[in-house]
């Protein structure tokens, strides 16, 4: 039985359903704040939001609250904390990248054309 596994999630903002790669997971910390969970892995119940400066901004306490099922807060410069996470992960996406293609073996020798 070969069964679709439904992966779309809703975003609590927008009320669209998207792709997980498309949003945000939020979580709130113990003491009730807000926190971006950019790698899905911090426990607790999570609430996705697009991720998109604009729609992360209108991110109110309300909306948040409620999908958490527990009072929660929104930091002063929310979007700007995401935005600069999202950027410090993107960097060392590519420099992990950058170092993995020079230690790979064998990819001087096969860009080197073939004498004959």
């Amino acid at each position: 039985m070969d069964e679709e596994i439904d992966l779309e999630r809703t975003c609590i903002v927008t009320r669209d359903k998207r792709d997980p790669a498309e949003l945000i997971r939020f979580v709130a910390s113990p003491d009730g704040v807000a926190t971006p969970d950019l790698k899905r892995k911090l426990p607790g119940r999570g609430a996705w939001v697009a991720a998109r400066a604009d729609i992360v901004a209108r991110l109110n306490d309300k909306q948040l609250s409620r999908a958490l099922k527990r009072p929660t807060t929104i930091p002063p410069g929310l979007a700007d904390t995401v935005e600069r996470l999202l950027r410090r992960d993107a960097l060392q996406a590519l420099a992990l990248d950058r170092r993995n293609r020079r230690r790979r073996p064998g990819h001087r020798a096969a860009a080197r054309p073939r004498g004959g």
